[in-house]
C-alpha cells in the first residue's frame, strides 16, 4: 500500500545545508549563520551543573519571561516562548492557514518557510524581489491577494533591512491580514517592529536566540505579539517542547549580555573588513548586511565553493535563488577566522 501524503508536500525538497563530517577540525563554519565565538563562560557554567532532567520543562519560565521584558521593552503578556523561531512559525502557520487561506513570501528569503507554509496549505504565492541585491525592490502589491504575510528583518540570505514606514503603512491598511516579521538576526541589526504590536492587531515578530547568543544547539527563541494572538497560538503549542537546559541556557545568555554585545561588535569590525576589500577585487563583489552574514557575488560560484572548502571553509551557496545567480553567503565571526576567509579570496582573485 502506497499512502499519500499531502499534495501541498509532493514537490518539496528537505531542507538541507552544505555537508559537515564529524571530524572538520580546523574548518571555519561560515555556512549557517550560526555564532562563531565561544560560548558565554556563565552560560557554561549554569548549564554544566544542571542535573534535574527527570522533570518536563516548565512552560514559559517566569524568570525568562521577566528578563525578556527588560531585553524588549515589552509587556510579559506579549511574550511567549517557543523551541527556536522555527517552531514558532511551524504554530503561527497551524494557527492561521488552511486550505482556504493563502500565504506570500518575497524571494529570495529563509527557504525553511515553504515547507512550513505547505504543510497546511496548497495557497503559496511567491513574489519575486527586484534586483534583491542593490536595490532590493519589493512588489508589496502581490500582498492583495494573500492572507498571511511572511516577511525578513534583515533579510536572509541578502542581509537589507526593511523599509519601516512602508511596512507600517501595509499593517495599518490590511488590517484583515497577518503579518509574520522574522527578526532571527535582530541583535545585528538593531532594528526592530517591535514598537508596533499593540498599535495593530495582526502583527506577530518572531526571534531566535540561536544566532547571536549561540544557543542554536539547544533549540530556542520567542514570540512578540498582542494578547489575542497568544492565546490563539496557545490552542496549538506544545508547553513541553521547549527544554529546560535551553530555557536555563537562554536565561544566562540575557544575564551575561555584555559578552554578546562585544561578540556582535567584533562582527560588525569583521564585516568593515570584507566591505573595505572591494575596490581590491575583480571577481568578487561583497554587499552590505545587516545579519551576522554577507552576501558574496563571484564570477563562478561551484569554483569559489570548491576553492573555499580546499581551505577548509565552508560557506552556503545561494545562487539558486532568484536574483542570485553566483552568490555565496558567508557567515561572519571573529577578526581571525575573517581574515583568514579574506585571505582565501585575495589567493582566489590570483587564479
Amino acid at each position: 500500500m502506497s499512502l499519500q501524503i499531502k499534495k501541498s508536500l509532493e514537490n518539496i525538497t528537505p531542507y538541507r545545508s552544505e555537508r559537515r563530517h564529524v571530524n572538520q577540525e580546523g574548518w571555519i563554519f561560515a555556512d549557517w549563520n550560526e555564532f562563531l565565538f565561544s560560548s558565554s563562560p556563565k552560560v557554561l557554567m549554569e548549564i554544566k551543573q544542571f542535573v534535574d532532567i527527570a522533570k518536563y520543562p516548565i512552560d514559559n519560565s517566569d524568570q525568562l519571561i521577566e528578563l525578556l521584558c527588560d531585553y524588549t521593552h515589552c509587556d510579559k503578556s506579549n511574550i511567549s516562548i517557543y523551541s527556536g523561531s522555527d517552531d514558532a512559525l511551524k504554530d503561527i502557520f497551524n494557527t492561521y492557514l488552511d486550505h482556504k487561506k493563502s500565504a506570500i513570501i518575497f524571494q529570495p528569503t529563509y527557504s525553511q518557510v515553504e515547507s512550513l507554509i505547505l504543510a497546511n496549505t496548497n495557497n503559496l504565492l511567491i513574489s519575486k524581489i527586484v534586483r534583491p541585491t542593490e536595490e532590493h525592490i519589493y512588489n508589496f502589491e502581490d500582498i492583495e491577494r494573500a492572507d498571511v504575510v511572511y516577511l525578513v528583518h534583515p533579510n536572509n540570505p541578502t542581509g537589507k533591512l526593511l523599509e519601516k514606514s512602508k511596512v507600517e503603512n501595509l499593517i495599518n491598511i490590511y488590517e484583515n491580514k497577518l503579518f509574520i516579521i522574522d527578526e532571527a538576526y535582530y541583535e545585528y541589526s538593531g532594528d526592530t517592529f517591535s514598537d508596533l504590536i499593540n498599535k495593530y492587531q495582526n502583527l506577530i515578530i518572531t526571534r531566535t536566540f540561536s544566532k547571536a547568543f549561540g544557543l542554536a544547539g539547544l533549540r530556542i527563541g520567542y514570540v512578540l505579539t498582542n494578547k489575542q494572538i497568544i492565546q490563539n497560538l496557545n490552542k496549538v503549542k506544545n508547553i513541553k517542547s521547549v527544554n529546560s537546559i535551553a530555557t536555563l541556557a537562554a536565561i544566562n545568555a540575557l544575564k551575561d549580555f555584555h559578552y554578546y554585545k562585544a561578540c556582535i561588535q567584533k562582527v560588525k569590525d569583521s564585516k568593515d573588513l570584507f566591505y573595505s576589500k572591494n575596490k581590491d577585487y575583480k571577481k568578487l563583489k561583497v554587499f552590505q548586511s545587516s545579519g551576522n552574514f554577507v552576501l558574496i557575488k563571484s564570477d563562478n560560484s561551484e569554483e569559489l565553493i570548491k576553492f573555499l572548502n580546499s581551505k577548509k571553509i565552508l560557506v552556503r551557496d545561494r545562487s539558486n535563488m532568484p536574483g542570485l545567480k553566483n552568490c555565496i553567503r558567508v557567515t561572519i565571526g571573529n577578526i581571525n577566522d575573517s581574515k583568514k576567509i579574506i585571505n582565501s579570496f585575495d589567493d582566489y582573485e590570483l587564479l
